[in-house]
């Protein structure tokens, strides 16, 4: 039975310290509001923000694309109701995914303090008891922070809050209202997030087997409710569960490169070894998280002590205390590795000091007991929270983080929407997929190591797709070979056609190279350098035709440069249709287009011993119009890969009207620039 109100003034007080609290914590998520970075843990944030961004475009499924590993898109973690709530605050406001992912978070925190209040109420306590309660909550670290970020902790949280109000209230009354609570929330909590909602039950099950033992000890004892209890809520809650394990399992299983997130390949990642429980420095890394996150260890422990000592209620701190530091053994390494884990059991440790200033704020007649000492705790508490969010948090939250880099504006300018970007990349995070708005297949490095099998098949799912970029990111940059396989998989020009400065080389499709290098030369996009357009060889490098000792032979060969670039010297030679000139890689020819050319026609090839050598990697021509500036814009490409049955090319290219100075022709070697086999000829170019 929940006891008659204390004195009106202290109800009063109470709520209106907790309305106070939400202003100021209202207040501080308003800092860094519309910056749309993703600051803390972005990786998580990017994945959730991308699978929103994916859900506007293709409505709501329960098998939700998040388009970053390749086809098929969906590789679905949690159930996405988050997701679903987020979308559609975003359609309705018309606010960006990034703020109404922390407008979502923001209120469903609330809704869950609302529990914690509910959750006093059913325990025992008074109105401003319970109000002041949730002080500790309201201040630590964790909530400051992740409360308003793009993640799902806020709503497994807050349903995991009204779970335990559900099958608290049912052990107390017995009803059926709380009974659909427990069962309702509990399924939200169990299939948005089951590690929180196992927090939640940790506290339950101290409850449960304290009923149980009583129930033992007084034969005849009505275990009806013990009943219902398990198999009415835990039992269907835990089906449920797995349920959605095993569904969301059977669809990642359909991609080739999300064998790694399959939950048998996460017991390790999620439990840990029983050796990192016993090692110190993990422990070392836990009590940093707990500083960060919550309160100082020493504190906290301290707290407990004196809350047991002092408290009537030792069975509500214990099982308080069970919940929060149990859900760590159990989740050891999900909470080594990540502070916003805490984000689930964070609040139980903050009731085992907040319900024991609630116990004191109903105490009488005692110095030390009452509504100042009550205050006093609650307020020293909160201040200790606030000093750490200051020099931790908080300096993430008001940084400025645009979250766009030059990627984010220079893939949509040169990408459709239904187009996919191939990666190779250290890791797969969404970032660069969700700023650019493009669909991706990234592919982390482990897997080319570990899985270069799974990486084909992922490869080979996109046949039907239209692959124009290929980026290598980061250390990846310096694999040649996985480039090579790339180039020659999705035919790509082997010349980079841009860099950036996060150290991330961008390969164009052969077809599409000279369109997108013409955008980005003609864009603005800061830290994006345009490394196929850098000089070609110097003035003085280069060979006059006119007059020398080979302009007969290229009159013959109907090919008229007006300087050469040679390093392998200059060569001719006849094959069964007649005079070939050699164009060994690096070969560049300058020629003057006519006045009253419109078009260029030109056949070159390479042999069959050529194409078929174990050590050739493709060779490219490339044809520009080399303008008065000494820049250049690509009007032809064309790349000849490994192996290729079509080793000889009759090309045509209308020239535009705009004349510019001269055109440059020229072969590129392959990407690992194996110069000894990159052997081309060239049988004519004519101006029409």
């Amino acid at each position: 039975m929940v006891p008659p109100l204390k004195t009106h003034w202290q109800n009063t007080f109470g709520l209106t310290l907790l309305l106070a609290c939400l202003v100021g914590w209202g207040w501080n998520a308003s800092r860094g509001w519309n910056t749309p970075g993703m600051l803390g843990h972005e990786f998580r944030q990017a994945q959730t923000a991308l699978s929103v961004q994916a859900m506007q475009r293709d409505g709501f499924r329960l098998d939700y694309s998040t388009p970053i590993l390749g086809k098929p898109w969906a590789i679905p973690m949690e159930f996405p109701l988050y997701q679903r709530l987020v979308s559609t605050y975003s359609n309705l406001t018309g606010e960006a995914v990034v703020q109404s992912g922390r407008m979502v978070s923001a209120i469903l925190f609330i809704v869950g303090l609302l529990g914690v209040v509910a959750l006093g109420r059913v325990l025992g306590f008074s109105w401003g008891a319970s109000s002041i309660a949730t002080v500790p909550i309201i201040a630590a670290p964790v909530y400051l922070f992740y409360s308003r970020t793009v993640m799902i902790e806020s709503l497994a949280w807050s349903s995991s809050v009204w779970f335990l109000v559900g099958v608290l209230s049912y052990r107390a009354r017995q009803d059926r209202w709380s009974l659909v609570l427990a069962l309702g929330a509990g399924a939200i909590a169990v299939l948005v997030k089951a590690t929180t909602w196992a927090a939640f039950c940790l506290p339950w099950a101290v409850w449960f087997f304290y009923d149980g033992y009583h129930a033992l000890k007084r034969q005849g004892t009505d275990a009806r409710s013990l009943l219902v209890q398990s198999f009415g809520i835990g039992v269907p809650l835990l089906v449920l569960g797995f349920s959605w394990v095993a569904f969301a399992d059977s669809i990642k299983a359909q991609n080739p490169l999300a064998h790694f997130l399959l939950s048998a390949e996460l017991k390790a990642f999620n439990f840990g070894t029983w050796e990192m429980r016993f090692d110190a420095e993990n422990w070392a890394v836990m009590k940093e998280h707990w500083s960060r996150t919550f309160l100082p260890w020493w504190l906290w422990s301290g707290g407990l002590v004196v809350t047991l000592g002092l408290s009537r209620r030792r069975l509500l701190i214990g099982a308080m205390s069970f919940g929060f530091l149990g859900s760590q053994l159990i989740f050891f390494n999900l909470y080594r590795l990540h502070d916003y884990y805490f984000y689930a059991n964070a609040a139980l440790g903050c009731l085992v000091v907040g319900f024991g200033a609630a116990a004191l704020w109903e105490c009488r007649g005692r110095w030390f007991q009452g509504v100042a000492p009550a205050l006093v705790t609650v307020v020293v508490i909160a201040g200790v929270q606030l000093r750490e969010f200051s020099d931790g948090f908080r300096q993430l939250q008001v940084a400025r983080s645009d979250g766009f880099t030059a990627l984010s504006y220079v893939l949509p300018a040169l990408t459709e929407p239904d187009e996919v970007i191939v990666a190779h990349a250290p890791g797969w995070g969404a970032s660069e997929a969700f700023y650019a708005d493009r669909r991706m297949l990234m592919i982390p490095d482990a897997q080319m190591f570990f899985n270069p099998d799974r990486v084909t098949q992922s490869l080979a799912l996109l046949a039907d797709e239209s692959v124009p970029l290929l980026l290598m990111m980061r250390e990846s940059r310096i694999q040649s070979d996985w480039l090579s396989n790339r180039i020659e998989d999705l035919g790509l020009w082997p010349v980079p056609l841009f860099e950036t400065d996060s150290a991330v080389t961008a390969y164009a499709r052969a077809d599409r190279y000279g369109a997108m290098r013409a955008k980005v030369a003609a864009g603005e996009f800061a830290g994006i350098r345009l490394l196929s357009d850098q000089p070609k060889a110097p003035l003085e490098d280069r060979v006059l035709t006119a007059g020398s000792s080979f302009e007969a032979d290229f009159d013959r060969l109907e090919i008229h440069p007006v300087s050469i670039v040679f390093p392998f010297g200059v060569g001719i030679y006849d094959d069964e249709e007649g005079s070939v000139l050699s164009t060994h890689a690096p070969t560049e020819m300058y020629f003057e287009i006519p006045p009253a050319a419109t078009k260029l026609r030109f056949q070159f090839g390479l042999g069959d011993d050529v194409v078929n050598q174990q050590g050739f990697d493709g060779l490219g021509v490339n044809v520009e119009l080399i303008h008065p500036d000494g820049t250049g814009s690509v009007i032809h490409s064309e790349w000849v890969p490994h192996g290729t049955d079509r080793p000889t090319r009759d090309v045509e290219v209308s020239l535009p009207t705009e004349r510019s100075s001269r055109l440059l022709y020229h072969v590129v070697p392959g990407p690992q620039n194996q110069n000894a086999y990159d052997q081309a000829w060239l049988r004519y170019l004519r101006f029409e």
